[in-house]
């Protein structure tokens, strides 16, 4: 069954029970409704127009809820985000926990629904496109096209290595953002 969020669910018919479903085992994109979590992970394709898998892997870093990273090659990090909100927008992070709001305190975690939504996330998605960009992409209605609302690594200081060892690099102001 083709669910309305996109979710392709199959089940079977005699007990009832489902077999597997698409939100699970995501390629590329990753759907309002979803849920990023340790075992979940977006593979970027090979290029635009050939979907074999790319070399570059989005998925929830080793340092919980609010910390992703990229990796190249299957196993060498390419970004690793902050685990501050800033360092991700807002609204992808609420994508990527499907709305809930962590609360944290020494002893324990607890989630929430987040209050705070107030934004429209029909027709959004995010995509690991095929150069290592993690994007928030909406649909402009009018033209029915995609439209990058927000990116991350505009910014190449945030990616590992990127001048090689004993080097720098001048910062430059960041071009994320939300549109």
């Amino acid at each position: 069954m083709l669910m309305d969020s996109g979710n392709l669910v199959l089940v079977d018919n005699h007990l009832g029970n489902i077999l597997w479903r698409s939100f699970e085992h995501p390629t590329d994109t990753f759907l309002p409704g979803m849920k990023m979590n340790k075992d979940l992970s977006l593979t970027c394709w090979m290029a635009d127009d050939d979907p074999r898998p790319g070399n570059y892997t989005f998925k929830q870093g080793s340092a919980g809820v609010n910390n992703y990273i990229i990796s190249r090659n299957q196993s060498q990090i390419y970004w690793e985000s902050d685990s501050v909100v800033e360092e991700i927008s807002v609204l992808v992070v609420r994508l990527l926990t499907n709305f809930t709001k962590v609360v944290e305190d020494l002893n324990y975690t607890k989630r929430r629904p987040d209050p705070l939504i107030g934004y429209d996330y029909n027709s959004t998605r995010l995509l690991m496109n095929s150069s290592g960009k993690i994007q928030f992409l909406g649909r402009v209605n009018s033209t029915d096209e995609w439209s990058i609302k927000w990116e991350e690594l505009e910014n190449r200081c945030k990616i590992y290595n990127s001048c090689r060892n004993f080097s720098s690099l001048s910062r430059d102001k960041r071009k994320s953002h939300i549109g």
